[in-house]
């Protein structure tokens, strides 16, 4: 049973780079790791159902509180403000998917502790297929450039991705903007959590996440990429002792040189629009911008949803109390068929965490589950968890629940857990 849990977490692990397959179910977010680690999660438990229950419950026990507070704060939101029965159900869906990553991985966590030889050999595996899987998603990216300036054919990525833009470079990922996602959602987590000592297969990681940032900038694909990594790198300069800052502020600074010494193209023309006080003219951007500025808009109709919120995946709700008034704010010359249909059929959708959590939970819940993740011994490992969910929304997606299980499960914090486990292997 554990092999063949192991097998499942493996296959799902070294699929997280692509996440455009046509044959994922969701054509939104086209991932299908996430199936693969609830199945992985579900077989961990089988195999030591006792052992496993006992303690991870116990380490749980001290949040329950908190939890059923929010569970406290959703039921008097959906008596003030009814819900949707749907879009609840799908956001509940995709929380399991991503306890489904958490339950799994945390397992994983436990076998490497439990004995030091398998637990180093359990890691270095994790770390080489990860970085094997990203460096195909780097060539990916490398011929899609290459076709883009004509000088290599335009292979067929459309008879196996579910999504393909010719004139990007998005790599294997769904959108061209989810690189910095990748680079900081799971390249940055994974060396923090599982690889801290110099290795080959860890440098090829951190050389992986480098190039899928340069190429996405140089080739002009992602804007959001330049931002998030300006958000980190700003961030880090916080956070890390004054030992390590020279190093950040010289990648800054190499980062900027890079940047400003590019040729005129589509990301420097879109830095410039913004500069200029223009706006943001890309399509894409203003859905975005929409979506968050509804969900904002309705907790400001709604005063009591500012505290409380609207209820856990009632998201959709604040969109639509919002929906009029971020409308006045978009500009006429941009086709906005997508946001029309929100009228028709809203999804719920923010394209940012940060604001959704704001509108199911309200400022209240927000905060208190902020209070409750940070971590100051995991805060590169927060911020990084922070700045991805600043334009992503999903609970199924990996960086929370690798943060979750790096923090909670904490050698120093877990040594009797590791006995167990290391008396029932």
């Amino acid at each position: 049973m554990r092999q063949l849990a192991l097998l499942f977490f493996y296959a799902g692990w070294m699929l997280i780079p692509f996440d455009n397959l046509r044959i994922a179910p969701s054509l939104g977010w086209a991932a299908v790791s996430p199936y693969f680690f609830f199945a992985s999660a579900v077989l961990f438990v089988l195999w030591r159902p006792r052992e496993f229950a006992a303690n991870f419950l116990r380490v749980k026990v001290n949040r329950a509180i908190l939890l059923q507070g929010l569970v406290f704060l959703s039921f008097l939101s959906y008596l003030a403000f009814g819900l949707e029965p749907g879009l609840v159900g799908l956001t509940a869906f995709k929380l399991l998917l991503g306890l489904g990553l958490l339950v799994s991985f945390s397992y994983v966590i436990f076998l490497v502790q439990a004995d030091e030889r398998r637990g180093q050999r359990i890691s270095r595996k994790l770390i080489s297929m990860l970085a094997a899987s990203y460096l195909l998603a780097v060539l990916c990216g490398l011929a899609q450039y290459l076709a883009i300036l004509g000088w290599g054919p335009a292979l067929p990525f459309d008879l196996v991705f579910a999504r393909f833009y010719p004139e990007k470079v998005q790599f294997s990922f769904t959108e061209p903007s989810f690189v910095s996602l990748h680079v900081l959602g799971i390249i940055v987590p994974t060396v923090l959590i599982l690889a801290p000592a110099r290795s080959r297969a860890r440098t090829l990681l951190l050389a992986c996440g480098v190039l899928l940032l340069l190429i996405s900038i140089v080739s002009g694909s992602s804007l959001r990429a330049l931002v998030d990594c300006a958000l980190f790198g700003s961030g880090l300069l916080l956070i890390l002792p004054s030992r390590k800052k020279i190093k950040a502020v010289s990648a800054m600074v190499c980062g900027l040189a890079i940047f400003l010494a590019l040729p005129s193209n589509r990301l420097v023309e879109r830095v410039e629009s913004v500069l200029s006080g223009e706006g943001v003219a890309d399509p894409s951007a203003l859905i975005r911008k929409f979506r968050s500025e509804a969900a904002l808009y309705g907790m400001v109709e709604h005063p009591l949803s500012a505290a409380i919120g609207f209820g856990f995946g009632n998201s959709g709700q604040a969109i639509e109390s919002g929906f009029d008034k971020a409308y006045q704010n978009m500009p006429t010359s941009i086709d906005l068929d997508e946001i029309e249909q929100l009228r028709v059929r809203q999804d719920g959708l923010t394209y940012s965490m940060h604001v959704k959590l704001l509108a199911e939970h309200g400022l209240l819940g927000y905060l208190l589950l902020l209070l409750m993740l940070f971590d100051r011994r995991r805060k590169i490992l927060f911020f990084a968890t922070f700045v991805v969910y600043l334009q992503f929304d999903s609970y199924a997606f990996y960086t929370l629940w690798l943060y979750i299980a790096a923090r909670i499960f904490d050698r120093a914090r877990d040594e009797h857990f590791v006995r167990t486990v290391r008396r029932a292997a």
